[in-house]
């Protein structure tokens, strides 16, 4: 189930890769650093929800759950983190 949630994420990484946006750019729009967005982009670190949100909305994808499994779903513990 993790590798659901790894490979939503790379593609997610893969769209970002073919927009028209640079690094510095995304960086500035999430509010982080170019140096964390690197870690994210290598998939070292998980963008948060927010992130995703806002990628998504850049990207032109209607439904963020398209590209990324939110973790409490793929853990089956959804009750207790809502």
């Amino acid at each position: 189930e993790v590798n659901i949630m790894a490979r939503k994420q790379e593609e997610l990484v893969h769209a970002f890769q073919r927009c028209r946006y640079r690094n510095q750019d995304i960086a500035r729009i999430l509010g982080i650093n170019q140096s964390t967005l690197s870690l994210k982009m290598q998939m070292k670190n998980d963008f948060t929800w927010s992130e995703v949100c806002a990628l998504c909305y850049l990207l032109d994808i209607e439904n963020p759950l398209d590209v990324i499994v939110p973790i409490a779903a793929v853990k089956g513990d959804i009750k207790r983190r809502v």
